[in-house]
């Protein structure tokens, strides 16, 4: 059987500042959120952590309950990881500006 191998492309000479590559934190930490009184973990990477709290900071939510607003609106296959990564990009880009949901595939 042949192995399959993804190559990736070259970098541009030089990164773009606007995309900090380096500095968004990529790994993947898990963290504890409780979710209806159960514990549930969720694993998102350092950069939409820091999106996610500073989210609620800025609405004066808990994260808590933040994410179990999210959860009870998933369909049954979805993540909840998925799902609070797409609730942030849309909420810093409504705040940019944009709306991300305005003609949106469903």
């Amino acid at each position: 059987m042949a192995k399959t191998t993804t190559k990736r492309p070259p970098p541009p000479a030089r990164m773009p500042d606007a995309l900090p590559i380096g500095a968004v934190g990529l790994g993947n930490p898990s963290r504890n959120l409780s979710v209806g009184g159960e514990r549930t973990t969720v694993r998102l990477n350092g950069a939409s952590w820091r999106a996610y709290l500073a989210m609620c900071e800025a609405e004066g939510w808990n994260r808590h309950e933040v994410a179990g607003w999210v959860a009870s609106s998933l369909p049954d296959n979805y993540a909840l990881s998925d799902a609070l990564r797409a609730v942030v990009l849309a909420y810093w880009a409504r705040r940019a500006g944009l709306d991300l949901l305005k003609d949106a595939p469903t």
